[in-house]
């Protein structure tokens, strides 16, 4: 999996490709979210459209409850608002929804717009 970061003046936007796996995309994610703790930023886009493969639903669990604890060990006061782009069966919002249930604003989409526009993102901000 490979994840690319680009420029963002309110957002992280992280663009990820490859093949899914569970162990690749909590690298993945910690990758993302030290370079958002890393810039100050607590807006984050996610684009996994690119991803190949699906995860079980314990793995999903598991992706949800990890990214809490690991940016809870980074950052503990700044609740990150996280957008993730991407269709099934890559992305079926389960990880989102068990990382909301745990203090993490998140929220799957099917396209980017629709993200860009639930983070507040202004298209001068791109």
């Amino acid at each position: 999996m490979e994840v690319k970061l680009g420029p963002g003046v309110e957002y992280l936007h992280a663009t990820l490709t490859g093949s899914l796996s569970l162990k690749d995309l909590l690298q993945a994610c910690e990758t993302t979210f030290d370079a958002a703790v890393g810039r100050g930023l607590r807006l984050i886009l996610v684009d996994c459209s690119g991803l190949d493969g699906e995860l079980s639903t314990m793995d999903r669990y598991s992706l949800g409850e990890s990214g809490i604890a690991y940016w809870s060990s980074k950052l503990a006061r700044l609740v990150p608002r996280i957008a993730v782009v991407g269709k099934p069966p890559v992305i079926d919002g389960f990880a989102a929804l068990v990382a909301s249930n745990r203090g993490i604003d998140a929220q799957t989409f099917p396209e980017t717009q629709r993200a860009l526009d639930w983070l507040g993102v202004r298209l001068s901000d791109i």
